[in-house]
């Protein structure tokens, strides 16, 4: 994970509702290849836009919050906002995963790679199963 307490905070204030991650309830307009392009949504696909880094800008429409860039989110992380780190912010949007609010720190523990890792697993094991039946 490549999230800093900044870069949270940061995304938290611009990105989420109330100082919080949020799944839904925000709308933005994006600028790809000249055109304009509305969405809505939450906090981890916001991040994705601008970690993709296939965008001109991101405007936060409601709430009106202004325009904001890949170079401006990467800053105030202290380095590169990646994918991982917008997947990880969907795992703390809602009260049930435990919801990233203002005063909520990043864990360097967490990783996305976890569901990778544990669905490599269970495949190995189901062969391994299935070779001893034979």
């Amino acid at each position: 994970m490549t999230l800093s307490q900044s870069g949270l905070d940061y995304i938290r204030q611009n990105f989420g509702l109330q100082s919080c991650c949020v799944e839904s309830g925000i709308s933005w307009n994006y600028m790809a290849g000249g055109q304009d392009h509305p969405e809505s949504g939450g906090t981890a696909q916001i991040v994705a836009r601008l970690a993709s880094g296939l965008l001109d800008s991101l405007i936060i429409t409601n709430p009106g919050r202004g325009a904001f860039t890949k170079a401006e989110l990467d800053a105030a992380n202290g380095s590169a906002v990646t994918l991982q780190d917008a997947q990880l912010i969907a795992k703390h949007d809602t009260q049930i995963e435990g919801q990233w609010c203002e005063g909520s720190t990043p864990t360097q523990t967490e990783t996305p790679w976890t569901l990778i890792f544990g669905a490599g697993v269970v495949v190995a094991v189901a062969i391994v199963l299935m070779s001893r039946k034979r």
